[in-house]
């Protein structure tokens, strides 16, 4: 599959955040380098390392799932970076530019997944035998994949 994902506006803030977190991380003490310097590190390039596999998904349920982590680590370098500014590794300056970058990429992050959601349902729209709206049940539904009417008498 090609690089789609590199078109993607949050893979390519993901991958800005990276970038600022290695080189803010860089200035933090040393006794810090395997605990909170490598947690957040890790949590920054799961970003968009999710994203990207995400979008490589064929299934529906896998993309969701890589999406939802990325929003998870999200969420966990969020709160590190609180940690590492309450605790006067970070200047307010660069706390509250990367603060910015995340909280955009959280919004950004549910957007895509309501978007996915919604293009999901109307890409599968349908009629069914009489003519009317119909769609496919939910992955999870005992019936998965099977098409059904008002009247339920469609296969």
């Amino acid at each position: 599959m090609g690089s789609g994902f590199r078109e993607l506006e949050i893979w390519k803030l993901g991958m800005e955040i990276c970038e600022d977190t290695y080189r803010i991380t860089n200035q933090f003490p040393k006794h810090e380098i395997y605990t909170l310097v490598s947690q957040m590190r890790r949590s920054a390039i799961s970003v968009p390392s999710n994203i990207a596999e995400g979008f490589a998904r064929r299934n529906k349920g896998e993309k969701y799932q890589f999406i939802n982590i990325s929003g998870a680590s999200n969420a966990e370098l969020e709160t590190q970076l609180e940690l590492s500014h309450r605790l006067g590794y970070i200047d307010d300056s660069s706390y509250s530019q990367l603060l910015e970058k995340i909280e955009k990429e959280g919004k950004m992050i549910n957007g895509y997944v309501k978007l996915s959601c919604h293009l999901s349902i109307l890409l599968s729209y349908r009629k069914d035998c009489h003519g009317l709206p119909t769609y496919r049940r939910a992955q999870n539904d005992p019936a998965d994949g099977a098409r059904f009417c008002a009247e339920g008498t469609c296969a």
